[in-house]
């Protein structure tokens, strides 16, 4: 059970409004701050990028927040980190075409999300995929392209 000496001990030294993204790059210097910065508030883009260093805070960061369109790029680094974050956020476009690089990804991600019109023609590469997408989307021109293309 919590009590009031434990919450002391984990928000001391936060600060008590959030921090502009140059003091986010300046105060939080040791993985315990970032740590425990992030389970109140979100970083900036850069911060993001060059606070969130060690997978495990990464994984901490996308359980309550969404990432800016390039920390998706160079944070999302496993497929198990993808995987994770495509559970709660959809991905930008140039995020769809690099990190959903296993059908099971791409399956994961189409249950739930529409594909930006590239990535439908590039990542829906097998008849169960564009089957699946139809069902769950419904039937695009870029669709009827590709069942017609690969008659």
């Amino acid at each position: 059970m919590t009590t009031f000496k434990d919450l002391k001990e984990k928000y001391s030294n936060l600060p008590e409004k959030e921090l502009t993204p140059d003091e986010q790059l300046e105060l939080l210097t040791t993985p315990e701050l970032i740590e425990k910065y992030i389970s109140i508030y979100f970083l900036s883009g850069e911060a993001e990028i060059k606070l969130l260093t060690k997978p495990e805070l990464v994984e901490k960061y996308i359980a309550r927040y969404n990432l800016s369109n390039e920390a998706e790029l160079k944070l999302l680094t496993t497929p198990e980190l993808v995987g994770k974050y495509i559970a709660r956020y959809h991905l930008s476009d140039e995020a769809e075409l690099k990190l959903l690089t296993t059908p099971e990804l791409v399956e994961k991600y189409i249950e739930i999300y529409e594909l930006s019109d590239e990535a439908e023609v590039k990542l829906l590469t097998t008849p169960e995929l564009v089957e699946m997408y139809i069902e769950a989307h419904g039937i695009t021109d870029n669709l009827k392209e590709i069942i017609n293309n690969n008659l």
